[in-house]
C-alpha cells in the first residue's frame, strides 16, 4: 500500500512552482496566490500540507486580497495649531 505523504515534496513543489528554483522565490510565489502563513522546511523550502494544497486550488480556499490601504493624509488640525490657522489645503 503506496500511502502519499500529507505534505507536499520539494520535487512537487519545484514542479508546482515552475521555473522558480530558490526557496525565496517560491514562497513568495505561493504567498503571492493565496497561501498564506506556510511554515518553512529546515532547508527553507515550504511546508504545504497536501489537502490545503487540494483545497485552495480546486475550491478557491484563498484568503482575499487586503483591501487598499488609503493614502496618507496629513493631520489638518494639528498643522492648523502648529501653524496658527495660516493653512490653506490645496484639494
Amino acid at each position: 500500500m503506496n500511502v502519499p505523504s500529507p505534505f507536499l515534496s520539494d520535487e512537487e513543489i519545484l514542479t508546482i512552482a515552475e521555473p522558480l528554483v530558490q526557496s525565496a522565490a517560491i514562497m513568495r510565489w505561493f504567498r503571492k496566490n493565496g497561501f498564506v502563513d506556510l511554515p518553512r522546511r529546515p532547508n527553507g523550502m515550504p511546508l504545504v500540507a497536501r489537502a490545503y494544497f487540494d483545497a485552495v486550488v480546486t475550491s478557491g480556499l484563498q484568503k482575499p486580497a487586503a483591501p487598499e490601504a488609503k493614502r496618507a493624509q496629513p493631520n489638518e488640525e494639528a498643522l492648523r495649531q502648529r501653524f496658527g490657522g495660516r493653512l490653506r489645503v490645496a484639494k
